[in-house]
């Protein structure tokens, strides 16, 4: 294996946890926001302060979060070209997020898609059953944390949970380490 190919697995596999530590982060952020609000009173108005910045904080964890998964599937894609025999769980991780890159990208470049200039724009809202949400949104319902009507943190973690342990395999083969 090249140097070059050892970069593309360790990277993927850099990406991979990226993606269980920043999907971890934003549950837990979460479970604050959750908390902080369940009796606003005067009494605990201090505690809603509280909300606001976990909501602040939030919007970053997003950021990282979005672009863990959009940079796992990035190197991935390099990684299958010289390991065909991960191609079908490689494949499995990425089928699961095809809007991940338009998500990624619009995230990026908010400002654009705010001033109505964004390259898809288009695509910027995206209606779901109950609601309308933009790209720059987030939910929470039955079904997980949904980051811009396109992309489950839960789900995200699940899969990266899974094909981490292949790649960290193959990484830690090359140097013959079990």
């Amino acid at each position: 294996m090249t140097n070059e190919e050892w970069y593309f697995l360790n990277s993927a596999k850099i990406w991979l946890q990226g993606i269980v530590y920043q999907g971890d982060r934003l549950l837990e952020n979460q479970q604050k926001m959750q908390n902080a609000m369940r009796a606003v009173t005067r009494e605990t108005l201090v505690k809603h302060q509280d909300f606001l910045t976990y909501n602040d904080l939030r919007i970053v964890e997003e950021h990282f979060f979005v672009t863990s998964v959009s940079k796992s599937i990035d190197w991935l894609k390099e990684v299958k070209k010289f390991k065909p025999e991960l191609s079908s769980n490689i494949d499995r991780f990425i089928h699961a997020f095809p809007e991940t890159k338009d998500l990624r990208n619009m995230r990026e470049h908010d400002v654009d898609y705010f001033k109505g200039e964004g390259k898809a724009q288009g695509r910027f809202v995206r209606p779901l059953t109950d609601v309308t949400i933009d790209a720059s949104a987030s939910m929470s319902d039955k079904n997980g944390y949904l980051i811009g009507g396109r992309l489950n943190v839960q789900q995200s973690v699940k899969e990266a949970q899974q094909l981490l342990p292949v790649i960290e395999k193959t990484v830690l083969s090359i140097h013959e380490i079990d």
